[in-house]
C-alpha cells in the first residue's frame, strides 16, 4: 500500500500592497534537522497576483486577501513570497503552528545509548546486575533496583518543547516471544522523563524501586508521543538478567 504523509492547510494574508510583491511564487522551506536551520524546499504556487481571486474568502477580494496554501507537512517552516517581477520585494510567515498539528516522530532519529550487547542490533541494553561493556546496569540495593537509565536520544525539531513529547511504555515479551504478565508487566520503570538540548532529546526511564532483579528477560518497546499531533514513533530496548 502507498504510504501516507498528514499534511494541514494554512493562510497567507497579504496585509498591505507595499510588503508583498504584486506578481510572486509561493515557497515553502522545510527545516533541516542535521544543520538545525531552515531550508527550501519547494515552491507551490506561481504566478499569483494581488487581485487574483483568493482561495480562502470566498472569491471575493479584500484589502488584505488570503490565500489558502495546502499540503503543510510535520516539518514544514514558513512561507516565502518572492517576486517574479523586477522588484525583488519578499515577505514570508512562520507556519509552524500549522505543520506541528500533523508531526511525525518518525520523521526523528534516534541514537542508541548501549547497543552494543550480542543479538541486539538496535535498541538499548540493561543489565540487571554488574557492570559491562556496551550496556547499562542498573544498581541493586536492599534487594531492589535502582537508578535512572537513558534510553536514546531523539534528534529532531529544536523548536519543539520538552513537554511537547511523552515517553510512555508499550510491551515487553520474553525470549520466547511470550508477553510479561506480574512483577515485570510494566517493565523494569516506573517512569519517564524528557530532556532537552537544542535539537537533543534525551529520553530516560526511572527504575521501579519496588522490583527485585528477577530472572526475567524482557524485549520492550517504548513509545514517543508527539501531544499537538498524537502521532508516535515506537523503538525497543532489552532488559537481560543478571546471569547472561
Amino acid at each position: 500500500m502507498p504510504g501516507y504523509i498528514a499534511t494541514s492547510q494554512v493562510s497567507v494574508q497579504l496585509t498591505g500592497t507595499s510588503s508583498v510583491p504584486n506578481n510572486f511564487t509561493v515557497e515553502i522551506y522545510k527545516w533541516d534537522v542535521a544543520t538545525d536551520a531552515a531550508v527550501y524546499d519547494r515552491t507551490i504556487v506561481t504566478g499569483l497576483t494581488r487581485t487574483a481571486t483568493s482561495s480562502v474568502n470566498g472569491g471575493s477580494l479584500t484589502v488584505s486577501p488570503y490565500y489558502g496554501i495546502t499540503g503543510i507537512t510535520g516539518l514544514d517552516n514558513y512561507v516565502k513570497l518572492t517576486s517574479t517581477t523586477s522588484c525583488s520585494t519578499t515577505a514570508t510567515q512562520d507556519i509552524t503552528t500549522a505543520a506541528l498539528t500533523v508531526y511525525q516522530p518518525s520523521s526523528g532519529t534516534f541514537t542508541d545509548i548501549y547497543n552494543s550487547y550480542p543479538g541486539t542490533p538496535q535498541g538499548t541494553t540493561f543489565n540487571q546486575t554488574g557492570t559491562g561493556t556496551g550496556y547499562d546496569s542498573f544498581a541493586v540495593t536492599g534487594g531492589h533496583i535502582f537508578g535512572n537509565h537513558p534510553l536514546a536520544v531523539f534528534s529532531t525539531l529544536s523548536y519543539i518543547d520538552a513537554t511537547g513529547f511523552t515517553l510512555s511504555y508499550v510491551s515487553g515479551k520474553d525470549s520466547s516471544g511470550n508477553t510479561i504478565y506480574g512483577y515485570y508487566a510494566n517493565g523494569p520503570f516506573s517512569s519517564f522523563s524528557i530532556t532537552k538540548s537544542g535539537k537533543l532529546f534525551t529520553l530516560t526511564g526511572s527504575a521501579n524501586t519496588s522490583l527485585a532483579p528477577d530472572n526475567v528477560y524482557i524485549k520492550g518497546i517504548m513509545r514517543l508521543t508527539h501531544n499537538l499531533s498524537t502521532n508516535y514513533v515506537d523503538f525497543d530496548y532489552w532488559y537481560n538478567p543478571s546471569n547472561l
